[in-house]
């Protein structure tokens, strides 16, 4: 049996949760966060929060939302507005990520204007995920206004990554709602703005294979 060591905490509160898979063994993460709890409760509670965003398909939905649920209870009332929004923002996400429709409710009560940057980074990385989960559930229009909410404050705030993920998304919505006169030029354009071997490329790639198989380009040269 795999044994999550004592200073999983670290990882957790200070690299990227999301990559902890639950199977890994469950009972030992939540060991290691009640460990964890009594010397970081604020970092720890971010990483409990991430974790609970409900993109893990081994885990119930339950169990997500009791992990966040928890989160949110240990930053209320600490002071820090960044951990709350934080926490906040990742729930917004879970409740996007199973069709909840409270999720827009959530949105709509993240701070609009803050002094803080991190905080107005929080709320548009949400905007941004709800967006995405808004196409994805088939909610065209309202995927495109959040899109272009996100957008507008990313150039705004000098969010290379966010505008980049905004031009992938908008080819995804340009594909499914039928705004193809351009699209493979503006797939080439986006394509040669995206880094190799990231995430966003695959995806970029994904809607040229679908556009040549559209138009019956089975052999493309080259590769990506």
């Amino acid at each position: 049996m795999l044994r999550v060591p004592r200073g999983l905490g670290e990882v957790l509160a200070e690299r990227n949760p999301a990559g902890i898979r639950a199977d890994q063994n469950t009972a030992e993460l939540n060991r290691a966060l009640d460990e964890l709890l009594e010397g970081r409760p604020v970092p720890v509670a971010i990483a409990m929060a991430t974790l609970g965003q409900g993109y893990r398909p081994d885990v119930p939905v339950a169990r997500d939302r009791a992990l966040a649920e928890r989160a949110e209870r240990i930053v209320t009332g600490t002071g820090d507005a960044l951990a709350l929004v934080t926490v906040q923002a990742a729930k917004t996400i879970r409740l996007k990520v199973v069709g909840d429709p409270r999720a827009h409710d959530m949105l709509r009560g993240l701070p609009h204007e803050s002094p803080d940057g991190e905080i107005r980074l929080r709320r548009v990385r949400a905007l941004h995920y709800v967006a995405w989960f808004d196409l994805l559930h088939g909610h065209g229009a309202r995927a495109q206004a959040l899109r272009d909410e996100t957008d507008q404050v990313g150039r705004r705030e000098s969010y290379q990554l966010v505008e980049h993920s905004c031009a992938v998304l908008q080819l995804y919505l340009d594909l499914a709602t039928g705004r193809w006169a351009g699209l493979e030029q503006r797939t080439e354009a986006v394509l040669r703005e995206s880094p190799d071997g990231g995430a966003l490329r695959q995806r970029v790639v994904l809607v040229r294979a679908m556009l040549d198989a559209a138009h019956g380009h089975w052999a493309r040269p080259g590769g990506t």
